[in-house]
């Protein structure tokens, strides 16, 4: 693991939980981008990346009563992964999503400076050493984020930038994503693709 960190340039801080650590997100975020380009789902902003990152690291917030079968299939198959409902008792899961968000263009960035990740006209990617790397992740939790990734991918993969916003208002809380988000329009820089605004 240090040597992990000491690869991505990052400094180690007081341990607090696994998503305070730099190299936990980065990993966690390359398994996001592996899965996605198997899924064929572009994440095509900043927003689209956090959305999903969040709902595969806390997959329970996507089954939303819906559809009860479908809710009942995907809450077994996230049991059998390892995950379980007691995972969302801590914290307020709107702040924790901002907070999240907060990180998500510097853990990309650290992939794309060390050449895991990529920017392409209309999404962000994984190169073929990022694939590779998230490949060698062979942790109980790895797996069990595929797996949350896939799923929720097959839910609000497709979904237009519009309803995507709308369900995440529903399932996350509309007052925590009252965020200005307005700060990154108009601006074009290394980590965002062309013709495509976080908002």
């Amino acid at each position: 693991m240090d040597d992990v960190e000491t690869q991505l340039g990052v400094e180690q801080t007081a341990w607090e939980g696994p998503e305070e650590r730099t190299v936990f997100r980065v990993a966690q975020l390359a398994l996001l981008l592996t899965a996605a380009e198997e899924s064929n789902t572009k994440l095509s902003n900043i927003d689209r990346v956090a959305y999903f990152d969040f709902f595969a690291a806390n997959p329970f917030v996507v089954l939303d009563g819906e559809s009860s079968e479908k809710d009942a299939r995907d809450r077994l198959t996230l049991q059998l992964a390892g995950f379980t409902d007691r995972q969302l008792n801590y914290g307020a899961i709107g702040h924790r999503f901002a907070t999240r968000r907060e990180r998500i263009q510097y853990d990309l960035s650290l992939l794309v400076a060390r050449g895991l990740a990529q920017v392409l006209p209309d999404r962000y990617g994984i190169t073929p050493a990022g694939a590779d790397f998230a490949r060698a992740l062979a942790t109980v939790y790895a797996d069990a984020y595929r797996t949350a990734a896939n799923i929720v991918f097959k839910r609000f993969g497709n979904l237009s930038e519009a309803r995507l916003r709308s369900k995440a208002e529903k399932l996350l809380g509309a007052p925590w994503l009252l965020i200005d988000f307005m700060a990154d329009v108009d601006r074009v820089d290394a980590t965002t693709p062309q013709g495509s605004a976080s908002t």
